[in-house]
Parts: structure tokens; sequence; C-alpha cells
């Protein structure tokens, strides 16, 4: 990449996190980046800086005033560089695109329902979907890792915890998804904009029933809340939030790890044999897989941050993947190691702004690992025809993996 040093400090290049090339050689590029110093101003995307270091990335993270998520008119700024051509079309998904005492009254409003103590009261109801799952596969034998593992089994669990229940939990969650998620030209809009706005119409009419008639699910409980009360939009936007989080990452690190087992009989071998190891491991997998790139946020005030300056306006890539890959925070960064302790990894990412759903997250993908070590010991998984997501700006998933059981 050419690197070109200003008088005043700053280090720019074309970096590209939307190209193939990122997407083929996402560690070499922020290796590259990391090696020029901890801050790397971009010229694309109507320009953005990049913090590389564990340090640099988790100091500036916390700081959630100074360096935003919140969207400014027309939906300019947010968590993506640049804003998605869609997101004009679809609802604000709180409280991940939400500040201040906003984001605070959702959160409160949120947190029990995915606290350690619930998730753990649930796990129940994870265990029978995990069952149920592996009992397709196991019938299928030739089945695709995404498709008739992971994704069906993410939707279901996240639509009975929030008390949606569609036709298809699966499609349901990619048509979502789709609009979130699109970067493509404006031709292919409007298909995907159709769909999502046929799957919104079954969340609105969930909050709309559930506000006459509450269960016990988490629409439910924030359908009565009243300290404040939350009105239909609110709430229609935090269920929202809720499924992007079940529907990206842990989608995307548990068919990570699904793969990287059955390429590595050793590893597979030591937590089949003590599945004690398997939380840690999944510790592990959050950290080495790439799984959350780096959410954008935009600079609040002017600010001098490692020198250089920063200007009110600017935006800034958090790049997780670099953070996690820090050899002066992770030696040998690039190999897995049951032993480095990796719990203060940024893939979940850190602050007011940490995962709402890490707990649940963690639950389901140490339940679907263990279920799987134990009832399908040896899966054959077949990477020459996986095919991965071409645009790993946000995540980094594979979108099919087949695979076999004996």
């Amino acid at each position: 990449m050419d690197f070109r040093h200003g008088d005043d400090g700053r280090i720019s290049c074309p970096f590209d996190h939307h190209s193939h090339e990122f997407a083929q050689h996402t560690f070499a590029l922020f290796d590259e980046l990391r090696a020029q110093g901890p801050l790397v101003w971009s010229e694309l995307h109507g320009g953005f800086w990049v913090a590389t270091t564990h340090d640099l990335v988790r100091r500036l993270t916390m700081d959630s005033e100074t360096f935003s998520v919140a969207q400014g008119p027309e939906r300019i700024g947010g968590i993506s560089i640049p804003a998605r051509p869609g997101a004009k079309f679809r609802p604000l998904f709180v409280p991940g695109e939400a500040e201040g005492t906003q984001h605070d009254d959702y959160r409160l409003a949120l947190n029990p329902w995915f606290s350690k103590q619930h998730v753990q009261e649930i796990l129940p109801l994870v265990e029978r979907h995990v069952t149920a799952a592996i009992d397709r596969i196991l019938a299928l034998g030739e089945f695709d890792v995404v498709n008739d593992y992971v994704g069906p089994l993410l939707a279901s669990i996240a639509c009975e915890h929030l008390g949606l229940a569609p036709a298809n939990p699966r499609r349901f969650f990619v048509d979502l998804f789709g609009m979130v998620s699109y970067f493509g030209d404006a031709s292919g809009l409007s298909d995907v904009r159709e769909r999502f706005e046929a799957a919104w119409q079954l969340v609105c009419d969930t909050v709309a029933a559930r506000r006459a008639e509450p269960s016990d699910d988490v629409i439910s409980h924030l359908a009565q809340w009243s300290t404040p009360r939350f009105t239909d939009d609110e709430i229609r936007s935090m269920t929202l939030n809720v499924v992007l989080g079940s529907a990206d990452t842990t989608s995307a690190l548990i068919g990570q790890a699904v793969l990287f087992l059955a390429e590595r009989p050793d590893v597979r071998k030591q937590l089949q044999d003590d599945p004690t190891l398997i939380r840690p491991a999944v510790e592990e997998f959050l950290r080495l897989f790439h799984v959350t790139t780096g959410p954008g946020r935009t600079v609040t005030r002017d600010v001098v941050v490692e020198g250089v300056q920063l200007h009110r306006g600017d935006r800034i890539m958090m790049a997780y993947t670099a953070a996690n890959h820090d050899p002066d925070r992770y030696p040998d960064p690039y190999e897995f190691d049951l032993r480095r302790g990796a719990s203060l990894h940024l893939a979940m990412g850190v602050g007011t702004h940490f995962c709402l759903g890490a707990h649940l997250a963690r639950a389901v993908a140490e339940t679907a690992l263990r279920q799987l070590l134990e009832r399908v010991p040896d899966v054959r998984a077949d990477r020459s025809r996986a095919v991965s997501n071409e645009d790993k700006n946000a995540l980094n998933h594979w979108e099919r993996i087949p695979a076999s059981v004996r």
C-alpha cells in the first residue's frame, strides 16, 4: 500500500475495507496499517481514520462521548463507513445507534433479559433448539453448516426469546438483515427493501399484539415497561437490534468454529476430552476469527489523538480485527492458544456499547459446540466449496460451508 507521511503527522493511504483485496487479505492489510502507526488516515469513502492497536481501539471506544455511534441528518454517520444505501429506508436499531440518556434508557429495559442470570434461566430453551438442529443435520447426513445448522438455530432461539413467531425464522432473519447489510448499487435495493418491509410487518404486528396481551418474552416486557414508556417505534427498533445481534456475530462465530474444528482434529479431541475447555475456546475463537471487523464512529469535538489533530465530524473505524491481532497484546496472534486468556478481546466491543447479548451469544456458542462434539464427533467440512461473504467491511462470515457427518 502507498503510504504518505504529512508534515502534520498524518499517515495517509488508500485503504478500502470494502474491496476484494481487503476481503482476501484482511489480516495482512491491517498488519501493514498497524506497522505504520496506531492511527492511519484513508483517503477513500469520503476520508476516515483507522485505529489499529489494541490499546488505542479500546481507549477510543470507551470514550463514546467523543467518538459517537449516533447518526446525524439524512442518516449520515453511524457505524457504517460510508453510510449504507438502505439506511434511510429502515428504522434505527437501538440501543446500538443511540447515545446518552436515550441509550441508557433502552439498555436499562433490555439488560434484565440478557443478563448472565437470565441466560442461565433460559439455558433449557437453548439446549432444546440446539438438540433439534443437530437432529436435523444427522437426518440429512450431507448438510450446510450455515444454512442447515447455525442459521436456523440462531434464528429460532432469538425469535422464541423475543416473542416472534415467523413461519420460517431463518428466512425472516435473512430478509431483515438484508436491508441493514446491503452495500450494493441502487438498482438492487428495491427488491431488498421489499423483502425487508414484508418481514418488518411481522415485527409491527407482534408489538401491537403484545401491547394488548403480554406474554413471557422480551417484546412483551418492553411493551409493558413504564420508566419511560416506549413508543411502538422504539420497541420495534430494539427488536431489530436484537435480531441483528443474533444474525451476525454469533452466527459467524459458530460457523467459523465448526470449520476450524473440522480441520483441526487435535483441538477437536482436546475439547471432546475436556468439555470445560469449550468456554475459553469460545473466547479464543472470538479473538482469532475476525468475526467483527470494527464499527465506525463520528468524532464529536476537535481532539488530538496520538499526536494527530482530529476534527469534529471526522469518521473513524475502530478496527477490532486489527486490535485483536495486535502482537503487542497477543503474542503469535494468528495461532489458536487456549492458554493465552483472550477475554479482553474486542470482538464484542467494550464500554457503553459492549454487546447487549454477549452472555447469550457465549451460551449459545458453547452449547452448540458442546452438543456437536458429543453427538457428531467427526464432522467433515469442505473448505474448497465453502463460500465467504464478499464485503468484509463489518463482518467476516461464511455464507455456505458444505459438510457431512458419519
